[in-house]
């Protein structure tokens, strides 16, 4: 063989050393850390995270849209609009006509939040966790990488999330409950979103700690660091960012005198 043939030949080992975006979907799930690796030896590839931010809409919005099809759901979201304009009701004044247009509009607001939900959680999610994992783990930790593999990670991380959607959607119709999900508070009856402890108990989310986990992972090998010094330090701000978002509520809560 002349040497001329040589460096087809390695192009040519490269390519099928590559996997397929459907493979490195699934081998997130069942083998992250092989995933990972290929991601931090690869040529930046925006499918990577553009990939899953378009599945995690389109499961999360048919979700939603099977949510809206069961009665007990759509009862729960007129009385939750009816329970918010009676406390408005007790400091501003509304007639019957007032009151019918702010539950039209109420109920509205609730299906277009949950079907814009899935789609900011696919696209910006990705940026945002790719940004703390470049500035903690390539920056501060002194990784060496670049942000877009840090966006890389997260985006895969969010394989995650499209399974929490479809666990949630089902928690959902079985409970007949939009509050259902794959966290600690299923287990209170009447779940108050308003409370600082079931707030806690709902951000205890199966779903939420694993994709964690991915994320923490994925910062380990771009930055041939360990994953528990990944772990430790992105548990470490998600604990303090939920805690202070948790607090923050409440006080809010208690200011308003709800």
């Amino acid at each position: 063989m002349s040497e001329t043939d040589q460096p087809e030949k390695n192009e040519n080992e490269i390519q099928q050393g590559e996997s397929s975006l459907a493979s490195r979907l699934f081998d997130v799930i069942a083998a992250p850390g092989e995933v990972f690796e290929e991601v931090k030896s690869a040529p930046n590839r925006t499918s990577n995270w553009l990939g899953p931010a378009i599945l995690v809409s389109l499961v999360g919005i048919l979700g939603a849209v099977l949510c809206f099809s069961q009665p007990a759901i759509q009862q729960q979201m007129s009385d939750l609009v009816a329970e918010q304009l009676e406390k408005q009701a007790k400091k501003v004044p509304m007639d019957e006509r007032a009151r019918a247009i702010g539950e039209s509009v109420g109920q509205k607001a609730m299906k277009i939040s949950m079907v814009v939900d899935p789609v900011a959680t696919g696209f910006v999610m990705p940026l945002w966790w790719g940004l703390v994992i470049w500035l903690v783990g390539g920056k501060l930790l002194k990784g060496g990488y670049t942000y877009m593999k840090a966006v890389e990670v997260a985006g895969l991380a969010n394989v995650v999330t499209a399974l929490e959607y479809v666990v949630k959607t089902l928690l959902q119709i079985g409970f007949g409950s939009i509050m259902a999900g794959p966290h600690l508070a299923l287990l209170i009856r009447d779940f108050d979103p308003t409370k600082p402890l079931h707030g806690v108990l709902a951000a205890l989310n199966v779903f939420w700690l694993w994709a964690l986990a991915i994320r923490s992972l994925g910062m380990a090998k771009l930055g041939g660091m360990s994953f528990g010094k990944a772990a430790g330090v992105l548990f470490g701000l998600w604990f303090l960012f939920m805690g202070g978002s948790i607090g923050l509520g409440a006080l809010m809560q208690r200011l308003a005198g709800q």
